[in-house]
């Protein structure tokens, strides 16, 4: 077995008995298993901008309510994968590979880690320049890093990111309208890391002491660190799935294609084995309602009376709320 973590999500023909394609979701962990799982046609585009760690979350939906399609030795991996899953260290650790795969595979990302070592490569002439003032620089430079890493992760995370940059009915989070990428955001905040490379530079030039650069660079940081209590702030979307008519309630998920998967499944279930189901979602943008629309066979598209709705959870208690 190989000795890093992979996962990958693929779309192809893999059942030889059907016609059309699969979505198959391939992982390996080192020591513990490696297995695939065949999806829907329909899931790739929805697993494919994901983080590793949520593709999983996402195919243990559909390994538990029958949707994938699988074996019974796939089955006992997709079992170990996910009790290594639940621990907090180990899904670090996944998630920590899925940024490196990242990094090496899109440009901006490679263009961020070049920075990084630039900078590194200056940390150590100061250092040497500086002598005592060199602990001090190595911590601010480390604060530095910490950020560039944060910006990588938030480039490569890009669904959550837009979302929390610029929420639906909200203000936006930078000081300019997002396009179809966030490329626009990336090339904004590479430009101003040369901005302040090119400020130490000239505050070197014009004798400037240490003391006020550490001041100038803690300030930013602070502003920085408000602006992320800010996003951390903001609200959390979960999707309630339900049968509002027979007064069911399936559960709360945080993402809306669990969600959809879930009504999917139950309806999915009420019919007998090998009846020909095709699934739609009658989207309301206003009210944030998609209900579920099933088409038995060649007969006509009929609403199923399940329904995922979009509902705002505060991140924060509001005591004053309840009085």
């Amino acid at each position: 077995m190989s000795d890093s973590i992979l996962v990958r999500v693929t779309l192809d023909a893999y059942d030889m008995a059907s016609t059309g394609r699969q979505t198959q979701v391939y992982v390996q962990i080192p020591e513990v298993a490696r297995a695939s799982w065949l999806l829907p046609e329909d899931q790739f585009h929805g697993l494919q901008g994901r983080t590793w760690p949520e593709v999983l979350d996402v195919t243990h939906d559909y390994v538990t309510y029958g949707g994938a399609a699988s074996n019974s030795s796939a089955t006992a991996a997709w079992k170990a994968v996910m009790e290594w899953l639940r621990d907090d260290a180990n899904r670090e650790e996944m998630q920590a590979a899925w940024e490196q795969d990242q990094a090496r595979r899109h440009p901006v990302a490679r263009k961020l880690l070049a920075k990084v070592t630039e900078l590194e490569a200056e940390r150590e002439k100061l250092v040497r320049w500086h002598g005592e003032d060199g602990k001090a620089i190595t911590r601010l430079v480390a604060r530095v890093e910490r950020r560039q890493a944060e910006l990588v992760a938030l480039r490569n995370d890009a669904l959550n990111v837009r979302g929390s940059l610029s929420p639906n009915g909200e203000p936006r989070k930078v000081p300019f309208p997002l396009g179809e990428t966030l490329a626009p955001a990336v090339d904004w905040l590479i430009a101003r890391i040369a901005e302040l490379e090119a400020e130490l530079y000239t505050e070197q030039a014009h004798g400037r002491t240490f003391l006020e650069q550490r001041n100038a660079h803690a300030k930013e940081l602070l502003e920085l660190r408000a602006r992320v209590a800010e996003l951390e702030a903001e609200p959390t979307t979960v999707y309630r799935a339900e049968h509002p008519d027979s007064g069911i309630t399936l559960g709360h998920y945080g993402t809306e294609v669990a969600a959809r998967a879930h009504c999917e499944a139950t309806e999915r279930n009420a019919w007998p084995k090998g009846t020909l189901l095709g699934f739609d979602w009658i989207e309301d943008e206003e009210d944030g309602v998609a209900e579920l629309a099933a088409t038995v066979g060649h007969n006509q598209e009929s609403v199923t009376g399940y329904i995922v709705t979009a509902l705002e959870a505060p991140s924060e208690y509001d005591e004053e709320a309840d009085e």
